[in-house]
């Protein structure tokens, strides 16, 4: 038999994870090998159980009936992920002002490099889970900005292209398409 050398399994090891990662067939199909049989499940809800924390029959069906159909996980994060005409999107820090002066310090101006390189930018705005798109600007192409508040400082963020994908984003997909309550299935 062969010698394994380290360094070409680590290799191989890394370019499967960042291949998962790269986009979102690659992490739905981890996710469904994961999910995807009940007997692989049963000691996790039994790990549960004895901690005090009962997992239905019923939920467990759920998520491995959806896990069987990776072209169902598929459409399901397709349609719960946000987008801006299409294109998949993440909200990043673009400008954060604390209104103590003494934090002032901690304020992040807006970037122009964010936008000019890293922002999307469209005519519509799908957010997160099952809703309509809306119009960003009557129209017009422009870049999608959510700004909040709450007692120390404000926070405006910006739209930019999602690059990575995990297991966890499909599962929190997934969990928010199972515990919808009218489903467009």
């Amino acid at each position: 038999m062969t010698a394994l050398s380290k360094k070409q399994l680590s290799q191989l090891h890394n370019a499967l994870i960042k291949e998962s990662k790269n986009n979102l067939s690659g992490a739905v199909k981890l996710y469904c090998a994961m999910f995807g049989k009940q007997s692989d499940l049963k000691s996790v809800v039994d790990s549960l159980d004895s901690s005090g924390i009962n997992v239905l029959p019923s939920v467990v069906k759920a998520v491995v009936d959806m896990a069987k159909n990776k072209d169902e996980v598929m459409k399901v994060c397709a349609q719960m992920l946000p987008n801006i005409d299409g294109t998949y999107v993440k909200f990043v820090t673009y400008e954060k002002t604390y209104f103590d002066v003494k934090e002032a310090d901690k304020n992040i101006a807006g970037d122009k490099k964010i936008l000019d390189e890293k922002a999307v930018y469209g005519v519509s705005y799908k957010a997160f889970g099952l809703c309509n798109p809306i119009d960003i600007k009557e129209g017009d192409t422009g870049y999608y900005f959510i700004k909040t508040q709450n007692e120390s400082y404000s926070t405006v963020k910006v739209a930019v292209k999602l690059t990575s994908y995990s297991i966890a984003l499909v599962a929190k997909c997934v969990i928010a398409y199972l515990s919808a309550e009218d489903k467009d299935r």
